[in-house]
């Protein structure tokens, strides 16, 4: 809607995950190097965890877009499964057809596969995304397949993704084997001041625009109300570039973003710093970079995303009526615009019409008047030779004119 006005090839703070659009801050950069790092070595789960909306799955997705050949990938992202149905949806996602009641037979089926990629020379990486939602009995069935990697030297590597509950659910009492298989893990924090304003320049540069069209004040404010959350920030600034485009405004200023604000009720996916605490213990030792994380002692408390999608849609048809109004006082300035020149040259046309039409009559009572007169004079000076004369009487030697012609004699030549 706003595309054209701000001149963007695309929308460029789309909500849902584009890997195209990945802004590689510090952080995402160095959660990218844990992955590297984990498929290089091929060593235990990896885990990767991360506020709601700071780039998670953008981030696997990118990651899996740089994958070698020799690399097949599955991606889980329903985990409301239980044991059974999670190694299913595997092969499912395998294009392998699962055995609907036998859970042993899924087994062998995902262990055969192995092999035959192992007999290529080839790994297979199975991301678990949203792992938080799974229940205990299919987490322990993770570490069921990881044993295949650890045991039988299969060519499997694990990444679990998940929110920040995920390593609470970690640490709680009958996890400990899990939590061994984890190698590496790793915590995506929210963007800093800095990488906010270059977030929000480097997509609006991947979108076509030229310019910048968040001034600093309005910068400090996003920063302020999303924590340097990315989707947070995608949603307040697709909201106040809507709001723009609606008043008309070229460049967002704070006081554009307050208004969204007020308007619009951004707490679910404002996330706040939480105290942190230790990290998960690992099977191996971590990689050689900087630490990970720290674990949060507590995730973050969100309401249900449904009332803040409500409210976004309020606030979206208020501004789309905003705009249909524009449309139509434009339209009525137009069409009185319009109305004002057509009954103007109207009344143009209509004078010309009737001096025409005077013109007109008064050539016509002319004309009548003439020929009236030329009648009358044509009947006042006829006779009856007169009416004759141009008829002329012929025989076959001589013509004899009528009397009253200035002729008398007409010889007819031979």
């Amino acid at each position: 809607m706003y595309e054209s006005f701000y001149g963007f090839k695309e929308k460029p703070f789309q909500i849902s995950p584009d890997p195209n659009f990945l802004y590689l801050s510090p952080n995402h950069n160095h959660a990218l190097q844990y992955l590297e790092y984990g498929i290089e070595r091929n060593i235990g789960i990896i885990l990767l965890t991360g506020e709601v909306g700071s780039g998670k799955t953008t981030l696997i997705q990118y990651h899996r877009r740089q994958l070698g050949r020799d690399l097949e990938t599955a991606v889980i992202s329903n985990t409301n499964l239980s044991a059974d149905d999670l190694i299913a949806s595997v092969l499912i996602e395998l294009n392998i057809q699962p055995d609907a009641g036998s859970k042993a037979i899924n087994t062998n089926l995902f262990k055969a596969y192995l092999e035959s990629l192992a007999a290529e020379s080839r790994r297979l990486v199975l991301v678990i995304d949203e792992a938080q939602n799974l229940p205990r009995e299919a987490l322990e069935e993770i570490r069921m397949l990881s044993n295949l990697q650890a045991d039988k030297g299969l060519p499997l590597q694990i990444f679990l993704i998940g929110q920040p509950e995920l390593r609470t659910i970690l640490k709680s009492p009958g996890m400990h084997q899990l939590r061994q298989r984890i190698a590496v893990n790793y915590h995506l924090n929210g963007l800093d001041r800095d990488d906010t304003q270059k977030y929000i320049e480097y997509r609006l540069q991947k979108a076509g625009c030229t310019k910048n069209l968040f001034n600093a004040a309005a910068v400090d404010l996003i920063f302020q109300k999303t924590s340097g959350i990315p989707r947070a920030i995608n949603i307040l600034c697709d909201s106040s570039l809507l709001y723009g485009f609606a008043e008309e405004v070229a460049t967002i200023d704070a006081e554009v973003v307050k208004s969204v604000l007020t308007e619009l009720n951004l707490q679910p996916f404002i996330q706040k710093n939480v105290p942190e605490g230790p990290p998960l213990p690992a099977e191996t030792p971590s990689p050689p970079l900087p630490p990970a994380s720290n674990i949060p002692a507590e995730p973050p408390k969100v309401s249900s995303p449904d009332d803040t999608i409500k409210k976004m849609l309020v606030v979206l048809k208020k501004q789309l009526d905003k705009i249909d109004l524009k449309f139509d006082l434009k339209f009525d300035l137009l069409r009185d615009e319009m109305l004002k020149k057509v009954n103007g040259s109207m009344v143009d046309e209509r004078k010309r019409y009737e001096d025409l039409l005077v013109a007109h009559a008064r050539i016509q009572a002319e004309l009548d008047r003439v020929k009236a007169a030329a009648d009358a004079g044509g009947r006042k000076g006829a006779t009856p030779d007169d009416e004759n004369s141009d008829e002329e009487e012929m025989d076959g030697e001589s013509k004899k004119p009528s009397k009253g012609n200035k002729f008398y004699k007409v010889t007819k030549v031979n």
